[in-house]
């Protein structure tokens, strides 16, 4: 049985099964309620996780996401660590929410302030997991049962460097060549929210 591979990214630091995390920024703090694995997407699959029981309006709830290496050969996930700049990379969303635009994507887009490092990509082993947390923003979620939609995708395979940004110009990562085990596509998982 392989060791699970656990990476929380808001804290950008790893370990094994069993450690703890922090709280979830004013959600109770409960055993996570968890979705069913999704789909089988080139050798990876995806859950996601929420607070179990009843959460109060307006407060932010961390979700658990999971990825889960059932291919045979390993799996690198660009993740960014930092969970503000992840728009379009990770979004969370609550479909079922009527909104005038639409269910509105969380994070929301922020194109500047971060640069992107080899530490952003995230090497799972063949039967290992990763683990990251995202926050889920709840105001305005009247009392009741709400879906929740975490869509994860990447379609970058190089990273060459030299390009100008507002925060400087971009880094050459893994030599400018392709990733190492670089994962690309889409996979989805959702789960339900209740609000107090």
């Amino acid at each position: 049985m392989p060791i699970r591979q656990i990476l929380l990214a808001g804290a950008a630091c790893a370990c094994v099964a069993g450690c703890k995390s922090g709280g979830g920024g004013g959600a109770k703090t409960m055993k996570p309620e968890a979705s069913e694995w999704s789909a089988l997407v080139r050798g990876l699959r995806a859950r996601l996780g929420l607070p179990a029981g009843p959460q109060r309006a307006g407060a932010p709830v961390t979700a658990r996401l999971w990825f889960k290496n059932d291919g045979a050969e390993k799996a690198r996930i660009y993740l960014i660590r930092s969970e503000a700049f992840r728009f379009p990379q990770s979004t969370l969303e609550l479909p079922d929410r009527s909104t005038s635009g639409g269910p509105a994507p969380m994070p929301p887009p922020r194109p500047h302030g971060y640069v992107v490092t080899e530490k952003d990509f995230h090497l799972i082993e063949p039967g290992a997991e990763a683990r990251f947390e995202q926050t889920l923003a709840t105001r305005g979620l009247k009392s009741g049962k709400h879906r929740v939609v975490w869509s994860y995708s990447n379609s970058i395979t190089k990273w060459a460097g030299g390009a100008q940004t507002l925060d400087g110009p971009t880094k050459r990562l893994f030599g400018g060549k392709e990733i190492p085990f670089i994962w690309t596509g889409t996979v989805k998982a959702e789960s339900v929210l209740e609000i107090e």
